[in-house]
């Protein structure tokens, strides 16, 4: 993380201070630049196709325009390493048979009864 040493002059009870405080930006939730804080990265299970939100994601993807999505992408993690989970796309199969009904480009919060707030979180959770 890129931070900044930046140095004030305050004054307390009548006498100048100087202190040193260090700058850093916020991380967002929704990864910006593709290649700088974001890879492309995808995970199959089943047929549903799942990637974690970002907005190089977001821009190349029609019909993505959901308010949640929407919403996600404007916001700060509420803990490090937060991820979005999106399904991105569903495969034909025999094993997802029935599975039509679930609308892609839907956030996942859940896999199996269990809440996934990252991205490899749905994959140590899938493989084992």
């Amino acid at each position: 993380d890129a931070s900044t040493a930046c140095e004030l002059e305050i004054s307390r009870d009548g006498e100048m201070k100087k202190l040193t405080c260090t700058l850093q930006c916020l991380k967002q939730l929704v990864p910006t630049l593709h290649k700088v804080d974001c890879l492309p990265r995808y995970i199959i299970l089943g047929g549903l196709v799942f990637v974690p939100l970002s907005r190089p994601w977001f821009a190349k993807t029609k019909h993505a325009n959901t308010a949640e999505i929407c919403f996600r992408i404007e916001n700060y993690p509420t803990f490090m390493e937060e991820e979005v989970v999106v399904l991105t796309k569903m495969l034909s199969s025999n094993v997802n048979l029935g599975y039509t009904h679930l609308t892609q480009k839907a956030i996942l919060h859940r896999f199996n009864g269990k809440k996934i707030e990252k991205y490899y979180e749905l994959i140590l959770d899938f493989t084992y």
